[in-house]
């Protein structure tokens, strides 16, 4: 069992954000982590994941 969990774990994958530049991941987190704040409905949040999740896979 000590071997399924994942967390921490690297896993190598080919996203759209793991080929990123790393300064271009740290703006784009701060640009992210902005307009998390900004969004003031749950309908806004849904969209800001479906966001995050396209550009993670």
């Amino acid at each position: 069992m000590k071997n399924k969990f994942i967390i921490g774990r690297y896993l190598p994958l080919d996203s759209i954000v793991h080929r990123m530049d790393p300064r271009a991941k740290l703006a784009f987190v701060f640009f992210y982590i902005v307009l998390v704040f900004f969004c003031h409905s749950f309908p806004m949040y849904g969209w800001m994941l479906l966001v995050l999740l396209i550009f993670m896979y």
